[in-house]
């Protein structure tokens, strides 16, 4: 076999293998790696895609969830205004009962696509016919826990605020 240098065994021109003479005279046998990658190389790429793709899936499920919630709140929202609207025009032009407190209330279930939303409303009039305090709750099962979304409207000299 040929004696070859490091440089001729790095450029490829020494063949599979050859012989380096080392300090003490003896030959050594030194050999290119074989092309390709190992099986624990595979297996830590393996592991890392698998692993991005797990955490990925995490991602698109949270963001699916947040989705969720806020289609659910902007509905509340809707269903909120609307019955402060209706309220209003209800009592914006007639006085309300004068009560011992001057509050009236009311609940009213809603289902809208896979979501429960419970409506209530209260308005408190303490007996005067220029002032009313109206409120408005939504309440409705989130993703997590029971979600509330609340809206006031007040009148006045100058109207509604």
């Amino acid at each position: 076999m040929r004696r070859c240098c490091w440089r001729r065994l790095q450029a490829g021109a020494c063949g599979m293998s050859c012989r380096i003479a080392g300090a003490t005279g003896r030959t050594s046998m030194l050999r290119r790696p074989a092309p390709g990658f190992s099986l624990l190389e595979v297996l830590v790429a393996l592991a890392l895609l698998v692993l991005a793709a797990l955490l990925g899936e995490q991602l698109l499920w949270i963001g699916r969830q947040s989705l969720v919630d806020a289609r659910q709140r902007a509905q509340a929202l809707q269903l909120a205004e609307q019955e402060l609207e209706r309220l209003r025009g209800r009592y914006g032009v007639v006085q309300p009962p004068c009560r011992e407190k001057g509050v009236e209330q009311g609940t009213r279930d809603e289902r809208i696509g896979a979501a429960d939303y419970r409506i209530s409303w209260q308005v408190d009039s303490r007996c005067s016919p220029a002032r009313h305090r109206l409120t408005v709750t939504v309440d409705w099962p989130g993703t997590g826990a029971r979600q509330s979304l609340r809206l006031f409207a007040e009148s006045g000299d100058a109207g509604w605020r």
